[in-house]
């Protein structure tokens, strides 16, 4: 868990969203992606509802930043503010995020599936409420 260590960063870290991704950035490896949701989200205001995906461009080095709407983003925040994702899986994998984050790999032919068979893969394996939104 990021514990800030400044003022300001506490400042940003409190508000959320792509402010408390950017301080997660500074202490993370540059290939790293990070997902981060702000306070308005975390009240569940109306519209509110944005996920941030901040990364550092492979080519330039300069951070770039992009934003995904739907209920992901209230579903994450009932557990994380932001998450840093580093490194990579040798093989094809799905993350689970409640209140911690775990990497399962998925069958060689999941990326074959259509959408109902990945759904109900994810499901079985994983539980919970696996739908389209």
């Amino acid at each position: 868990a990021h514990v800030p260590t400044t003022e300001w960063e506490g400042r940003f870290v409190r508000f959320g969203g792509a402010a408390a991704g950017r301080v997660l950035a500074t202490r993370c490896p540059p290939e790293a992606v990070i997902l981060a949701v702000g306070d308005a989200v975390r009240r569940g205001l109306p519209g509110a509802e944005r996920t941030s995906f901040l990364w550092r461009d492979s080519e330039t080095g300069r951070g770039q930043q992009a934003q995904g709407g739907g209920g992901f983003a209230r579903r994450f925040a009932r557990h994380h503010t932001a998450l840093a994702i580093e490194g990579r899986l040798d093989r094809p994998s799905v993350l689970i995020m409640d209140e911690g984050v775990e990497a399962r790999f998925v069958p060689a032919e999941f990326s074959g599936w259509d959408v109902s068979q990945r759904a109900a893969w994810l499901r079985a394996e994983c539980g919970g409420d696996v739908k389209r939104q």
